[in-house]
């Protein structure tokens, strides 16, 4: 008798907790941070606003980055049939001392989301009183729809 109600118990158990994860929302894979490149960087992009943006042409990328770079940047060459090049800009910022690095990648059956760490100084730091537009361009080894979650961290000096 006991050993029936514990089967009955963990397939109902099993049953239930099926029932929460959809198809959608299988248990992430996470690519190895070692695997996304940073192909282009800077603190002096030219946007206004910050923004995020998926590229999957080696021309929409050279066309990004003559954009944000003034001309001045210069393009990899992207294979773009494994994966697929992530644009984190952080727009238009009063301070120096800004960066933004990936924190984690994380693949699920239907999405990628990228974790994405935003620093800023403390206000105890001391920071040049300049404009900047810290940016990235990553590369990151996959062809579905990334999505973008930024992580903002205060750093004290």
């Amino acid at each position: 008798m006991n050993s029936i109600c514990l089967t009955l118990f963990s397939m109902m158990s099993f049953c239930l907790m099926s029932a929460c994860i959809g198809p959608g929302d299988a248990i992430a894979t996470v690519i190895p941070l070692s695997q996304v490149t940073v192909l282009n960087s800077g603190q002096n992009g030219t946007s206004q606003h910050a923004r995020n943006a998926q590229i999957r042409s080696q021309a929409q990328y050279e066309a990004e980055l003559a954009a944000i770079s003034a001309g001045t940047g210069v393009a990899a060459k992207v294979d773009f049939t494994r994966g697929s090049v992530l644009l984190i800009d952080m727009g238009t910022r009063n301070s120096g001392g800004l960066a933004l690095a990936i924190a984690s990648v994380k693949v699920s059956a239907d999405k990628v989301i990228a974790n994405v760490r935003l620093t800023a100084p403390g206000s105890n730091c001391l920071t040049a009183a300049v404009m900047t537009n810290p940016y990235q361009f990553l590369y990151i080894p996959t062809s579905r729809n990334i999505i973008v979650e930024d992580t903002s961290v205060v750093r004290n000096c």
